[in-house]
């Protein structure tokens, strides 16, 4: 079995641990602990030698996905929405069973699940 690691980024990780504890079970049968721990972690995702990073096509199916909202069928030059949607699609609240938009969604129209959802970045 072979495997292998390719940097991709840079990950910054800082938090606080606190326990407290109080008395000995072993001892008299009473104790107590409590502890809480909070962790603030990022990545930022370096390019690659061809110019992408590798959760470009993840931020390209966001796109598409964003490209069949109402908010999209508006704003279709909102960065969140600009280019994601395959060249015979517009956002529609329905499509006929060839796949074309329907705006009017008559009867036999299948109803975009997309339509009211809001979009994603």
């Amino acid at each position: 079995m072979f495997v292998s690691g390719l940097n991709v980024g840079r990950q910054t990780s800082e938090g606080l641990e606190l326990e407290l504890d109080k008395g000995d079970f072993s001892r008299n049968g009473l104790a107590a602990r409590l502890s809480f721990t909070y962790t603030n972690s990022y990545i930022n995702y370096t390019r690659l030698g061809n110019g992408n990073s590798i959760v470009d096509p993840i931020n390209q199916q966001i796109i598409g996905y964003n490209a069949y909202t109402s908010f999209c069928a508006t704003h279709g030059t909102d960065p969140r929405c600009a280019g994601g949607a395959p060249a015979h699609a517009a956002a529609a609240p329905c499509y006929t069973t060839a796949g074309a938009p329907d705006a009017s969604c008559a009867a036999g129209s299948i109803a975009n699940p997309y339509w009211n959802a809001p979009v994603q970045r």
